[in-house]
């Protein structure tokens, strides 16, 4: 079957219903995709010996978090107002311990942007942000990392964290900047 990559409407402006997009696929045979609201649902018309059948199955794919590459980093950045970051290994069991809980918060908080960044795959990334212990979690507001921290949270603390992001004032964060980089100089 086709990966959902592969089903992506270039069409699709995010809200609302655009173009589907036409499928095909050699064993299945042939439907479209339509994204709503970040939301994909594929139609396709399954295909035996004889010919075409007549009836077709909804599949509902909902993505919650994005991969953050080198490619994608800067500009997701640029283009979430909040966005949380998950550094991560495929090896490393508090990564895998802290998946779940930063999959749940992902799907409660649609408002923030939540990515992940595979440090294996995307060393560089992970240099970059001098990433030495993981899972770290990172947080960038309006542009600004307000937040980094290595190790594992629980759902609770993690939900703590997500809601003084939230209530930050972020006037005062630039106003503090602004002071430190008068102070250096």
């Amino acid at each position: 079957m086709p990966q959902r990559d592969q089903l992506r409407n270039p069409h699709a402006s995010g809200t609302g219903i655009a173009r589907p997009a036409k499928l095909y696929d050699s064993y299945f045979g042939y439907g479209t995709l339509r994204e709503a609201d970040g939301c994909s649902f594929a139609r396709i018309h399954l295909r035996n010996q004889v010919g075409i059948r007549d009836f077709t199955i909804e599949k509902e794919s909902v993505v919650t978090t994005i991969a953050l590459t080198k490619e994608n980093f800067d500009e997701t950045v640029e283009n979430s107002d909040t966005l949380i970051i998950d550094f991560w290994a495929a090896w490393c069991g508090p990564c895998k311990s802290f998946a779940p809980t930063f999959e749940t918060a992902s799907e409660n908080h649609d408002d923030i942007v939540f990515g992940k960044v595979n440090t294996e795959e995307q060393q560089e990334l992970a240099q970059a942000y001098n990433i030495r212990s993981i899972p770290m979690l990172m947080i960038f507001r309006e542009k600004i990392l307000i937040f980094a921290q290595p190790g594992a949270l629980s759902p609770s603390q993690l939900e703590d964290v997500i809601e003084k992001t939230k209530t930050l004032d972020m006037d005062m964060v630039r106003a503090e900047l602004e002071k430190q980089k008068s102070e250096a100089g």
